[in-house]
């Protein structure tokens, strides 16, 4: 069974001061070899867009909102402001305990007053992008669960197909990843399984990534920029039981050579 697109729940909007962009950019990167969308305005928007409408309208369809916190988003006027307000006005339309904004500081023992009751986490935490991953999880698995009754083991589990990508210079690649996505339930431990498929998936993809980067004037050439790139990462239940869980993950792939690889 597979949910449609405009509810897998996974629009992640990063707010923040034009001055800390370095560090929205690193988050933006991460979120982006997860089954997560990220949406950084320096990133997504193109040129002609109405700039103000298109983050307006991106901030509001989203489905959690990261906000980075530092001492020049606390003190800077201007736009930075209005997203927040507008974050702060959208969140009343949320539970008391939906995990919705997530406040990340840029330096430590910093606060936002405006989201003091909101547990924040600070950037350069070891588990920082662990615990990004385990609070947008922990929210969207909620939320399939108030959507998808479960009557048994073979409805504990969403098929999800998502897009990714990466960029390195001017190499470029957008692939498939489809895998299973675990409901809490009462046969297994759903969290502990998805963890498991979700670190295999991102350690496949930054595998991807470094073989790119150990030789990017090969990858940066006439010959390898007219190349058409594929790269799928599937991940298919093979057996499921109460006990026992097997999952099958196949990796397609074609970055150059006589042949694909899988």
């Amino acid at each position: 069974m597979s949910i449609p697109t405009d509810q897998n729940l996974n629009k992640v909007f990063i707010s923040y001061a034009s001055e800390d962009y370095n560090s929205a950019k690193k988050i933006y990167d991460f979120l982006n070899c997860t089954n997560y969308e990220p949406w950084l305005d320096k990133e997504k928007l193109l040129p002609g867009q109405n700039w103000d409408l298109e983050i307006k309208e991106n901030l509001s369809a989203a489905d959690f909102i990261i906000i980075l916190v530092s001492t020049t988003s606390l003190r800077k006027r201007g736009y930075i402001q209005k997203e927040y307000k507008l974050a702060r006005s959208l969140m009343e339309y949320k539970l008391n305990n939906d995990i919705y904004i997530v406040p990340i500081t840029l330096e430590d023992n910093l606060t936002d007053i405006n989201f003091k009751h909101i547990q924040h986490i600070f950037i350069d935490d070891v588990y920082f992008e662990k615990k990004i991953l385990d609070s947008l999880n922990l929210q969207r698995r909620k939320y399939f669960q108030e959507n998808h009754k479960i009557n048994s083991i073979n409805d504990t589990y969403i098929n999800q197909e998502n897009r990714y990508k990466f960029n390195i210079n001017d190499f470029k690649i957008d692939f498939l990843c489809e895998f299973p996505e675990f409901i809490d339930n009462h046969f297994f431990d759903a969290n502990e399984i998805n963890n498991v498929i979700q670190g295999k998936i991102i350690e496949e993809i930054f595998e991807y990534r470094n073989f790119v980067l150990e030789d990017p004037e090969y990858f940066e050439s006439d010959v390898m920029r007219s190349s058409s790139f594929d790269l799928q990462i599937i991940g298919n239940i093979v057996f499921i039981s109460n006990n026992i869980i097997s999952i099958c993950i196949s990796i397609n792939s074609y970055f150059g050579g006589v042949h694909p690889n899988t």
